[in-house]
């Protein structure tokens, strides 16, 4: 019986151990993908902060509550009309810069969006996006 306890015991390890090493290599694209995924599928700005900066979350708690559901909403739109062509990141210690190629499927327009991330507590989390609807068709 000492033997099955520590068996477990062990397995509960290893897999508390691959949990947690797999949830931390998540490099930032990963992660921005992630967030754009909690912005589809998210109730409130709340679900968001998971994969912001905490700088990015006190602008966010910054907005009056009766905006919060309209920025929501202009997010999931945007998310939602924005189709990736192709992905850079470049990554400098703790800061990377996502620039994301994609389209604009109402328009059809190209849009840049350029993507800063930063880690904080070991997780890459998003600081700021800025989307370039300018850009020439190519």
């Amino acid at each position: 019986m000492k033997k099955i306890g520590v068996l477990y015991f062990m397995l509960l390890v290893f897999t508390t151990c691959f949990t947690f090493c797999s949830a931390q290599q998540n490099g930032p694209a990963e992660v921005y993908d992630l967030y754009l995924a909690s912005i589809k599928s998210a109730d409130s700005l709340d679900d968001l902060y998971p994969y912001i900066t905490s700088r990015k979350k006190s602008s966010l708690e910054s907005i009056p509550e009766e905006n919060k559901p309209g920025s929501l909403q202009f997010k999931k739109n945007v998310a939602n009309s924005t189709e990736r062509k192709n992905i850079k990141t470049n990554i400098n210690d703790n800061q990377a810069k996502l620039i994301i190629n994609a389209v604009d499927t109402s328009s059809k327009k190209n849009v840049v969006v350029t993507v800063t991330m930063l880690k904080e507590g070991g997780n890459w989390k998003v600081d700021e996006e800025v989307f370039d609807f300018t850009i020439a068709d190519n």
